[in-house]
């Protein structure tokens, strides 16, 4: 809900300023939700302090008591006290996270490097196998997209011809090359294939087309991509 003068939290945002409401029961400005919020948590004075981070309020803290009265000086002081703690703490973890981020992103792209590394080392030595070639390609893929399963098809005329996999079963290559697949739109392959873009599909199972994959098996465990 928007910060407003209805809630002790969101006067203080709005004010900058700690608010003390010493009987919220009596207070008009108090809000009705906030007043039956009050009642039925059972409530009846609050203390908010605003957490100011850089002149900017960017929350609050509070407190509430089941009796009417004002809080003592001192337990308003902790409060800030508590607040300006609150602050400090937020601002640690929004740069930890930050340097998290920076981090896995530095890992990220060093796992590429080495990937694309270890490619081009096998091309320089296999000239002429390229099935070695697209199997260390196709396991490096796997390896950094953290999938379970990854392919490499060629397309042959009107046919997609599966060449280099990992993650799958030891015939499934020469099972693939059985079915004799068409270039449809109920593959991913085919799909790419057809509109030579990149393919994406979050959920499989989901894909009305995919009914039509693969002779009708719908349910096979995997899905293929093909590149152009």
């Amino acid at each position: 809900m928007p910060a407003s003068e209805d809630t002790a939290a969101g006067r203080a945002i709005l004010r900058r300023a700690v608010v003390e409401i010493p009987d919220v029961w009596a207070d008009s400005s108090y809000g009705a939700r906030s007043q039956g919020l009050a009642k039925t948590v059972i409530y009846r004075s609050i203390a908010a302090v605003p957490l100011i981070q850089e002149g900017n309020p960017i929350g609050a803290i509070a407190v509430a008591r089941a009796n009417a009265g004002s809080f003592p000086k001192r337990q308003i002081a902790l409060l800030q006290a508590f607040a300006d703690q609150a602050v400090i703490a937020i601002e640690n973890v929004r740069l930890f996270d930050e340097v998290q981020a920076r981090t896995r992103e530095l890992s990220e792209s060093l796992q590429q490097q080495t990937a694309t590394a270890d490619v081009l080392k096998v091309i320089s030595r296999s000239t002429f196998d390229l099935r070695a070639v697209l199997d260390t390609l196709v396991k490096s893929a796997v390896r950094i997209c953290r999938a379970e399963k990854g392919n490499v098809a060629l397309l042959r005329d009107d046919t997609i011809e599966y060449i280099a996999q990992d993650g799958f079963p030891p015939d499934f290559l020469e099972y693939m090359k059985a079915l004799h697949l068409k270039v449809q739109r109920g593959s991913v392959s085919g799909r790419a294939a057809l509109e030579s873009k990149i393919i994406h599909v979050p959920d499989r199972l989901r894909e009305f087309a995919f009914a039509v994959d693969i002779g009708g098996k719908a349910d096979m465990p995997y899905c293929t991509a093909y590149v152009r």
